[in-house]
């Protein structure tokens, strides 16, 4: 009986299987030339780089046939390549007339059908599948949730380096000034500056990392605690992060912007032993500027390196990634915005111009796959992931409290903090793949543990029209936080038909315990807690899925907010159900989400009327949206990424009365997309425009406790232009083209943010 690997090339949620046609692949990508450069090793691994490196990037999604096979190295087509590499075996290859790439053979004496499956990861611009939600490698047609992603290509095309630069192409996420800290804001949430990798836990000193080892970001939109236990309500952000393939390819980049920055980076790579399936990889990045781009701040800069390295054996995965960063950081340039006249005014030489925060982190990550066994009947794999990271930073910064006080001038705090915070995260789970009846399952029995342990000691100045920078202190005695969370879950993703389901529970067993410099325990929080993922997708057609789900999550209150009996808070609770329709257009190179949303919290924050040196908890947070997401190429020379986020929620307090959220935007709008144009030979000319736009916010006046609606919006257009000659790109980026003033969204009239001015970053880059 004949053996065959179908694989689907290029853009959308392919299936490849014996039997089953693949999506055809597009003409243009049978016949164009890439200069490959792939080691030699499992057929199967072999076959999907090949793939990669003719942009269509795949990834295998079963056990295939185990033969070695040679690597491929030099200008082929996609079929030259395949052909080159299973030269010596009894490997043949086949294209149809509708582009399908086969690759069969007759086993001699065996009537065994060996075969593999393997599903189109994303184009460019877009991801059409991810595991976020289900833990394994679901199409996003499949998946009932929001899950918006900005890949490596996307941030090389704006030149971007960091991870603030790169949210700006997410739907409904958007930067916000809270308090010393900006973070992230998913839809009506702040992001409690939370962020993950591969789904393990970072350390929240690291919300503003370098981008040298990210392939792609990923937000699940809504409440996710079956994934993380305690979690923000908002939604998760996960880093995806490279890893060592055994592509044999060189990547160099040097650039010049804005502020006197010098950027540079490369991404190198290749195998230690192709017999062995042993691979390697390093990425670096460094930048330094004598200013931001607002012509202020002290010396910007950073400077990352991650060696990688890969093993593809028999039925085993392993991935093991290294990471150290330092990052210095100058706070954006403050404004207050004055009611009386509705405008904003500056603080001038008030605030220091080196306050900054300086991050050094060190990083380590495995991710390990073995199959068990593989028949027709029943797949049963191993999988485990683990990380540690240690990250230091020092703070110091000014923070108004207000412009003018009684006329005495501005009132101004100044902060240092010295913080260490170490971070452990484990996760094992036994996967199952099949069938009982006509339903389909893939089954998963998971648990996973999370340690963290962040000491810290402030330091407080004031002082009225300046104040001094106050001096880290590393010596003396600070608080002492130290967190630990069990989960046991299990989940089943059934398929039946047209019919597509998720079912999981999720036990989740919080500790944390928190001292004061003093050594005195200042409470503990104890949490046993069960949530569950409910959720249903429909295929309508082929190409059409709706679909609708419910889930929570759980929010434990830090120790340091106590009842005036001294009692720790009961944690915030977030339920949300959610509704949506996802379709591919173009042959699936363009993937739309439109999905709608309601939600609601309890337990929510407030000072005690009685004392409001303690805390109790209030009525919550009520809240509903809905976004329209579009993303990926329209034709083959054009490629996108749209979204529209209109959300709007209502705090009540203890007496019921309603309250709107500070510093969120109700509606907030992104858009970057790339027009290639061939100009003959091995030149091509890109053109880049987009930009983002939010609405008018609330914010408050820290002194009478009056809230005002600021209705200015945040519109900023970008653009690009860059022109590749052989291996060799040049691009330059404009961001804010005309200039406007923008400020980022806040929660205190005192302290807005001025954003980005017209600035420009070139870079030169080359691939070998």
């Amino acid at each position: 009986m004949p053996s065959a690997l179908v694989l689907a090339c290029l853009c959308g949620p392919a299936f490849a299987q014996t039997v089953a046609p693949a999506q055809p692949v597009a003409a243009t990508t049978i016949n164009e030339v890439h200069n490959f450069k792939v080691a030699g090793g499992r057929l199967s691994d072999v076959v999907t780089e090949i793939a990669a490196q003719a942009r269509a990037t795949i990834e295998t999604n079963a056990q295939g046939p185990s033969d070695k096979v040679a690597g491929v190295e030099g200008l082929y087509t996609l079929r030259g390549a395949i052909e080159q590499a299973l030269k010596g075996t009894d490997w043949q290859v086949e294209i149809s007339d509708a582009g399908v790439v086969r690759l069969y053979r007759t086993p001699a004496g065996s009537a065994v059908v060996e075969e593999i499956v393997v599903r189109a990861r994303r184009t460019d611009f877009v991801e059409s599948s991810s595991s976020m939600l289900t833990r394994t490698d679901t199409p996003l047609r499949q998946t009932p949730a929001t899950i918006d992603t900005v890949t490596s290509e996307v941030f090389k095309s704006q030149n971007a380096i960091s991870i603030a630069e790169a949210f700006r192409n997410l739907p409904g996420v958007v930067y916000t000034q809270a308090g010393i800290t900006t973070q992230a804001m998913i839809g009506q949430t702040a992001s409690g500056s939370k962020s993950y990798t591969n789904g393990l836990a970072n350390s929240g000193l690291t919300q503003n990392a370098p981008l040298t080892d990210i392939d792609a970001i990923e937000v699940l939109k809504g409440p996710a605690s079956i994934l993380t236990g305690a979690s923000i309500a908002g939604g998760v952000v996960n880093y995806v992060p490279k890893r060592a393939t055994g592509r044999e390819e060189q990547e160099y980049i040097i650039g010049y912007g804005t502020g006197q920055e010098w950027i540079g980076s490369l991404d190198v790579g290749g195998a230690i032993s192709k017999e062995k399936g042993l691979f390697w990889r390093f990425a670096a990045s460094g930048q330094n500027a004598d200013t931001l781009p607002q012509g202020t701040g002290d010396h910007p800069r950073q400077f990352a390196v991650n060696p990688m390295f890969g093993y593809r054996g028999d039925g085993v995965k392993l991935d093991v990634t290294l990471q150290y960063y330092t990052k210095f950081s100058p706070f954006l340039p403050l404004n207050a915005y004055l009611p009386d006249s509705d405008s904003f005014a500056g603080y001038g030489d008030a605030i220091d111009e080196h306050a900054g925060n300086n991050v050094k982190s060190k990083r380590a990550t495995f991710d390990f796959e073995k199959d068990l066994t593989s028949t027709d009947e029943l797949t049963l794999k191993l999988r485990a992931r683990g990380q540690y990271q240690s990250a230091k930073s020092e703070l110091q910064a000014v923070v108004p409290v207000a412009y003018d006080l009684f006329g005495l001038g501005a009132y101004l705090t100044a902060l240092s903090q010295y913080s260490e915070d170490k971070v452990y995260s484990q996760y094992v789970d036994l996967y199952g793949k099949f069938s009982t009846g006509k339903l389909e399952h893939q089954a998963i029995i998971a648990a996973d543990l999370q340690d963290s342990h962040n000491f810290y000691i402030p330091t407080l100045n004031y002082g009225f029209g300046s104040a001094a920078l106050a001096p880290i202190d590393k010596t003396s005695a600070g608080y002492d936080t130290k967190i630990r969370q069990y989960g046991f879950i299990a989940q089943d993703q059934m398929t039946l038909g047209k019919l597509h389901g998720l079912l999981g529970v999720r036990y989740t067993r919080y500790r944390s315990h928190l001292t004061d410099p003093s050594g005195a325990a200042q409470g503990a929080t104890n949490e046993d807690i069960v949530t569950p993922t409910v959720g249903i997708v429909y295929d309508i057609s082929p190409k059409v899925s709706a679909y609708a789900s419910y889930t929570q999550s759980f929010e434990p209150y830090s120790t340091a907010y106590r009842t005036a009996d001294g009692s720790t808070l009961k944690p915030n609770l977030r339920s949300q159900y959610e509704i949506g329709a996802k379709t591919g257009l173009f042959d699936d190179h363009l993937i739309v989400n439109a999905s709608l949303y309601r939600f609601d919290t309890s337990n929510s924050l407030a000072l005690d009327p009685n004392d409001p040196a303690f805390y109790v908890t209030s009525g919550g947070t009520k809240g509903k949206g809905g976004e329209i997401s579009i993303s990926g190429s329209i034709t083959s020379s054009l490629k996108m990424l749209f979204g529209v986020q209109h959300s709007k929620s209502t705090w009540y307090d203890l007496y019921g009365a309603e309250t709107p959220v500070l510093g969120v935007p109700n509606t907030s709008v992104n858009l970057w997309a790339i027009q290639s144009f061939k100009l003959g030979g091995e030149r091509t000319l890109d053109v880049g425009l987009g930009g983002n736009y939010t609405s008018g916010f609330n914010a408050q006046d820290a002194i009478y406790a009056t809230s005002y609606k600021i209705d200015r919006e945040y519109l900023q257009i970008n653009s690009s232009l860059g022109l590749t000659v052989g291996r060799y790109k040049i691009n330059a980026m404009i961001n804010n083209l005309f200039d406007r003033r923008n400020y980022l969204p806040g929660q205190s009239i005192s302290a807005l943010n001025y954003d980005v001015p017209r600035s420009y970053r070139v870079t030169l880059s080359a691939k070998f």
